[in-house]
């Protein structure tokens, strides 16, 4: 198997750069000279290669950039081929000019989106016009994974080794699939220069197993659905196979026909992620069902069996429970139900596994019959629409798609959440849904669809993979990995003393940028049911314990303002971690300014000292926590309002731009 850098020649030294940048992660370079004139020096271009070259010139006509001369192309194409460092030199099969000396050939069809194509004419000289040592390369188009599936046939019809794969958007990932049929070589791009659509950038195929498909050394794996272009889940797959050093790859497959494809896919393919619309296909697929997709009447895993048919199970529900267990969902003797919102699938797949664990549940949806039906069907009692007193339940599980970027609003909006009881929001995009900001702005405890995403997936891969890592380890490993990769970016943190302003600049910044504002203290008022001007005197350490124990939460959040208590910083364990935080910012004035800002707006007393000692104590005592947890992003907030709102703004704006 060869790992192929496929270049386009604008410029000769262009292409010498790019060469020595990329070259030595491939194992040949092919060199896309369609720009040529007759002024290039190519025994130049092509001495400067450290790998191998694979020369080719395609005229406009046969699907490539060439407009020029084709005589003066002919000549140039043998020219080159008698060069030291090429190998090959790609020809099309129904092109008007063949290279007849030096090095090897590819004989090569590229299908043209639009134009017929004589198919008899193309197999029979596809192996009529072959010599030994020559490759064939049939590249067809497919707008559809359907359409690509077409590649297959014509691995029986080649009688020489064929390089066979589909471009465009339904076939990216036949282009690692024909390894495992044989193909010899395998084209990537350089980064942000793609050759042909659909390409692998040469650094993705670095740490993949690539190896081990033709010998059937490699199993592959993938995820179906519809959709699937924005899926996180081959960063998260793929890092776990390198972790284990599997000889494994992910890959995705954006279908709604999973019965087609399983029909004709290879036997290399050993298990999936199912994702919408596929999940009952799935189910009609598969000859084996898990308990788990039985009780849920869909599938989101298929697993190859030994004998080559397909398994199914199903791990949204059990990741759920267990997210929300971790989030403090009591016993399942407990008199309360879970409050299930939605009666769709994932709703479905939920109520099955929590009757299954014991859980008794009240289902409301928007659809009167549906949620009747979901009831009937798992024992379950149904609340109205838009009258769930919550305070009733144990946990609510928010599984319909509002709250999405696509579908925004809040299903529970005008509802009181109930403090302390854990919610979970099945989307995860945003991460700061309106009923999980809402959950934390009134002390419930939000459970961020990311988690349940993360959660499902490691459940998957243990399922399908037969790992021996354990869940937690996996997840201590991939979560991070998860967190960068999700929509939006991380939460504006503002930290500083007392009446430093960082509410009501937090405030005008959320509204200035269009996000929600969360204030740590009142988010620890509402979780607790405390006032924190008795709590600290009452007992600071379980305070600030409690403080330091919401921040991870807290930080969570993406696209959102956070304005964090003054003490945050003394908990040595939350400095650090805002330290490793991406947003922090020490809002800072001189001990003269708080004082007057303290006398004007009077606050409970932290100490038993004068309003001046204490504030100039305190601010002796943090203000190196501040600066470590901000990492030095520090702005001075004395000056007229509009003015330090601007600033700080633009300070936030200045470090988003350096960080992208």
């Amino acid at each position: 198997m060869t790992r192929v850098l496929s270049l386009i020649v604008e410029e000769p030294r262009l292409a010498i750069s790019d060469m020595a940048l990329w070259g030595t992660q491939a194992d040949w370079i092919e060199l896309r000279l369609d720009h040529a004139k007759p002024d290039w020096e190519l025994e130049t271009l092509f001495a400067a290669s450290p790998k191998p070259v694979i020369a080719t010139c395609l005229p406009k006509e046969e699907g490539g950039l060439f407009e020029g001369d084709s005589e003066w192309r002919g000549r140039m194409l043998e020219q080159v081929a008698s060069f030291k460092q090429t190998h090959y030199v790609d020809c099309p099969i129904l092109g008007r000019h063949q290279v007849h000396s030096g090095a090897h050939r590819i004989h090569s069809f590229h299908e043209r989106p639009g134009k017929e194509t004589n198919w008899t004419e193309l197999e029979d000289k596809m192996n009529s016009s072959c010599l030994e040592g020559d490759l064939i390369k049939i590249v067809l188009w497919a707008e559809t994974e359907k359409d690509a599936r077409r590649i297959w046939e014509w691995y029986k019809k080649s009688e020489y080794p064929l390089i066979g794969f589909a471009q465009g958007q339904g076939g990216k990932h036949t282009r690692i699939e024909a390894l495992a049929h044989g193909a010899p070589l395998i084209y990537a791009c350089a980064p942000g220069q793609a050759t042909a659509p659909g390409q692998f950038e040469i650094g993705e195929l670095a740490n993949l197993p690539l190896e081990g498909l033709s010998s059937s050394f490699t199993s592959l794996y993938g995820i179906l659905g519809k959709p699937v272009a924005h899926s996180r889940s081959p960063l998260l797959w793929n890092s776990a196979f390198q972790v284990e050093s599997k000889d494994k790859i992910y890959l995705t497959i954006e279908t709604d026909d999973l019965r087609g494809f399983l029909k004709d896919c290879h036997f290399a393919w050993q298990g999936f992620s199912v994702t919408a619309p596929n999940k009952l296909q799935a189910m009609d697929a598969a000859a084996q069902h898990h308990e788990s997709a039985t009780r849920a009447g869909s599938a989101n895993t298929l697993i190859r069996m030994p004998g080559g048919e397909w398994g199914a199970a199903n791990t949204d529900g059990r990741a759920a429970m267990d997210v929300l267990k971790e989030s403090g969902l009591p016993p399942a003797d407990s008199s309360k139900a879970i409050l299930l919102v939605g009666a769709g699938g994932a709703a479905r797949a939920f109520a099955a596994e929590a009757q299954a664990q014991g859980y008794s549940l009240c289902i409301c949806a928007r659809r009167e019959e549906a949620s009747s039906s979901l009831a009937a069907e798992f024992g379950a009692s149904t609340s109205p629409w838009g009258d769930s007193p919550t305070e009733e339940f144990s946990a609510i599980v928010q599984a319909t798609p509002m709250g999405s970027d696509s579908i925004p609003g809040d299903p529970l909006i005008g509802q009181t959440l109930c403090p302390g009881i854990p919610i979970l929001d099945m989307v995860y995009s945003p991460t700061a849904t309106p009923l999980l900001v809402r959950a934390m702005e009134e002390g419930a405890v939000p459970v961020f669809g990311s988690e349940m995403l993360l959660r499902q997936m490691i459940e998957q891969y243990i399922l399908v993979t037969e790992s021996e890592l354990m869940p937690m380890a996996l997840r201590h490993f991939l979560g991070p990995l998860l967190t960068k990769e999700l929509p939006g970016l991380p939460p504006i943190v503002l930290v500083g003393p007392r009446a430093s302003g960082k509410s009501t600049l937090g405030r005008a910044l959320a509204e200035r940028l269009g996000m929600p504002f969360l204030d740590g203290d009142f988010c620890l008022e509402a979780r607790h049911q405390k006032e924190i001007s008795d709590w600290i005197p009452e007992n600071e350490a379980e305070f600030r314990m409690a403080e330091a124990n919401l921040l991870p939460e807290l930080l969570g959040f993406r696209d959102c303002v956070i304005a964090l208590g003054g003490g945050v910083t003394e908990n040595e364990s939350s400095c650090d971690l805002l330290a490793q935080a991406e947003r922090v910012y020490f809002l800072s004035a001189s001990t003269d300014s708080l004082l007057k800002r303290q006398v004007r707006e009077p606050r409970p007393a932290l100490t038993d000292q004068s309003l001046e000692e204490e504030v100039r104590l305190l601010l002796e005592k943090r203000e190196q926590g501040y600066l470590k947890a901000s990492s030095g992003r520090q702005l001075n907030t004395e000056g007229d309002f509009a003015t330090v709102l601007e600033a700080l703004a633009v300070l936030v704006a200045g470090a988003d731009t350096n960080r992208c």
